[in-house]
């Protein structure tokens, strides 16, 4: 699925502005590639042209617009998404997925504990839309939550309401739970609306019945301590 461009950005220009204080390494890890949805044109109205001549385009695109349901741009260049992070300051980025979609993938099954040489390492870590088709979900979480170095960010999307899109969607709770019981800091959870991608504010442990067909849920969190992962209970029965 497509990720929230304008909060993932100011995530990392926060994360960038972070680390450069520390003078560390400031490298991202993406499981799976993250596609972004935004025409050359809207990409200049969003950062400017001189940020814009720093990024790699990608032609013959076609087939990935349409499979994010952007006919409207089927004839555009997609922008190179390694390109980008690395134009607003990333030292590396790397990229796991099941399969070489990109030919730039390292090749991992997040349904099994993370190779050792990608845990406590990134200032960033973005899951674009990957965790929810993996049948080992609780896995392909803690691998998310043990990639990220201590002070690091996670920013990480999936569905709230989406039928067969993978093999679950997700609950506010299991974000509040799961982080806020190992270590980390709850940033910000919310929802996106699938037909004008506004993001709305979604309950976090508390039930709610009504939010717009299709809806993706995204949350920001950082790690503040460094702990081995448990299984969290459910807030409700706490």
């Amino acid at each position: 699925m497509g990720i929230s461009v304008a909060q993932l950005l100011t995530l990392k220009t926060r994360v960038i502005q972070e680390v450069a204080s520390t003078k560390s390494p400031c490298e991202v890890l993406c499981f799976g590639y993250p596609d972004v949805l935004l025409t050359r044109s809207e990409l200049i109205a969003e950062f400017g042209e001189d940020v814009v001549a720093g990024f790699d385009f990608k032609p013959d695109c076609a087939a990935i617009w349409l499979w994010h349901g952007r006919q409207e741009c089927a004839t555009e260049p997609m922008v190179d998404t390694p390109s980008l992070f690395r134009a607003f300051g990333a030292t590396d980025v790397v990229i796991v997925d099941i399969v070489a979609s990109r030919d730039v993938e390292r090749i991992v099954d997040l349904n099994y504990p993370l190779p050792s040489d990608l845990k406590d390492r990134f200032a960033l870590v973005i899951d674009p839309g990957t965790i929810e088709h993996c049948f080992n979900c609780g896995q392909a979480q803690k691998n998310l939550a043990e990639s990220v170095m201590l002070n690091g960010y996670i920013f990480t999307v999936g569905p709230l309401n989406m039928y067969n899109h993978g093999f679950y969607s997700f609950n506010p709770t299991m974000y509040v739970d799961f982080y806020g019981q190992n270590g980390f800091e709850v940033i910000d959870i919310f929802g996106t609306d699938p037909s004008t991608l506004a993001l709305f504010q979604l309950n976090t442990t508390q039930r709610f019945n009504k939010a717009p067909e299709g809806s993706s849920i995204g949350a920001i969190v950082k790690k503040i301590e460094k702990r081995p992962i448990t299984w969290p209970t459910q807030t409700k029965y706490l």
